[in-house]
């Protein structure tokens, strides 16, 4: 762990602390370990950024009537499965209200009205929160706290796709969850070589060594190591109702968990996951990575495909390794490349909003690898029904039947050796 950050020290003591990270990694122990240290507050999980979009945010910031819209925003969140945010943290409507109208009118002002008077009810003066989602917003994190410190929690990204399969709100197949680790492992990657004052903790030294790396953990946030630490006991609040695959919360620290997924796994699923995760688990220091023999870009891979066990199974059975398509790179690469229609060409991104611009950018981006010799490949979502198609999609899917090159293969499992058979050589 890199040494604690100069600025630490004076005022800025009170810097608040994010933790972030694949869920299933360990994130809430080591939040349950940082709330209870006599000086550190850590609630439930906000899932603040899935639900502060870009427009969110403005109408916020934009608000006449401040706080009126932010006190909306708030009493609408509602976490699948946990409900109520505020009623997790204990807050009412008029708590949140009163709490803005001494705050700023920013978006910073408006995660800092739960989580602020949480601490300040404990009589602790310096909050934490803790949502493994927030990796995927790291630099958004930076940017709104300057001095926060982050934390991300690593793990073996087998065990996490073992356990990710078991609870309602993981990726059907451990391959899917395997994705989703590599996923999220790159988007924070840079971020985390980079930024001095963020940190990796990986759940296996954790349990190993808690109290070793929890007095790391101290002195990089310019703390006092509280025994207290080591075992958080069963009053602890990180977990909202309804999070019943949390209840290990509030027992004591299993080691035998970090050797876990070898029995709760298939062979053949760890042999998956260690293609899908090989570049992360060789940085990260975990054996068994298994090299991929291709890569086939697919367009768009983070939506529905992720969740296609029929289609990535094999894929990596194969020993390919299936990368996402950049949203502004050029299709004809030298890597092949694949679309799914009808109703998965993926005009857009997640979270994006389908604009004429949109269907240009796929118009032309799919006539150039043609013109270029180099066609997009393309293979029907092999599902008994077609997916509900909405407008936009019968207009992408128009635009991918025009410009990319079908292929038959005579089953899924012959899928990816045809698609890598058509790219370049």
């Amino acid at each position: 762990m890199p040494e604690a950050p100069s600025e630490v020290s004076g005022s800025n003591l009170a810097a608040p602390i994010f933790v972030v990270g694949t869920p299933r990694s360990g994130t809430t122990l080591f939040a349950s370990m940082l709330d209870a240290h006599p000086r550190i507050a850590c609630g439930p999980e906000t899932a603040f950024f899935r639900f502060a979009t870009i427009d969110e945010g403005r109408r916020i910031q934009r608000d006449r009537n401040w706080p009126e819209q932010a006190v909306r925003f708030l009493v609408s969140l509602r976490r699948l499965r946990a409900g109520s945010v505020l009623e997790a943290y204990g807050l009412t409507e008029d708590d949140v209200r009163n709490e803005l109208l001494r705050k700023p009118q920013s978006l910073r002002s408006v995660l800092e009205a739960i989580v602020v008077p949480f601490a300040r009810r404990r009589g602790k003066p310096r909050w934490a929160e803790k949502t493994p989602i927030h990796v995927l917003h790291v630099n958004l994190l930076r940017g709104l706290w300057p001095q926060s410190v982050i934390f991300r929690v690593i793990r073996d990204p087998r065990a996490v796709a073992a356990s990710l399969v078991k609870v309602p709100f993981g990726p059907t197949s451990a391959t899917g969850a395997a994705y989703l680790w590599r996923h999220h492992d790159e988007a924070a990657r840079d971020f985390f070589e980079s930024d001095p004052r963020a940190s990796t903790i990986r759940y296996e030294d954790l349990v190993a060594d808690p109290e070793a790396v929890l007095r790391d953990v101290c002195a990089f946030l310019g703390e006092t190591f509280a025994a207290d630490m080591l075992a958080p006991g069963p009053d602890q609040n990180l977990a909202a109702s309804g999070e019943e695959w949390k209840w290990r919360v509030a027992a004591p620290i299993d080691q035998s968990r970090v050797a876990a997924w070898r029995q709760e796994l298939e062979p053949v699923d760890q042999e998956r996951v260690a293609l899908v995760c090989a570049a992360g688990m060789n940085r990260h220091g975990y054996d068994g990575a298994r090299e991929a023999g291709g890569v086939v870009r697919v367009h768009v891979l983070r939506s529905r495909v992720r969740d296609a066990a029929r289609l990535i199974e094999p894929a990596a059975d194969a020993g390919y390794l299936l990368a996402d398509t950049p949203a502004d790179a050029s299709f004809g690469s030298p890597l092949p490349e694949v679309v799914f229609a009808p109703g998965e060409s993926g005009t857009t991104k997640p979270g994006t909003q389908a604009s004429v611009a949109s269907f240009v950018r796929l118009f032309v981006r799919l006539a150039g690898a043609r013109l270029r010799g180099r066609p997009v490949s393309r293979v029907r979502w092999p599902e008994e029904r077609a997916p509900r198609r909405s407008s936009r999609d019968l207009i992408a899917e128009a635009i991918v039947l025009l410009l990319t090159r079908r292929l038959t293969p005579n089953g899924v499992a012959d899928v990816w050796s045809a698609v890598a058979a058509s790219g370049p050589s």
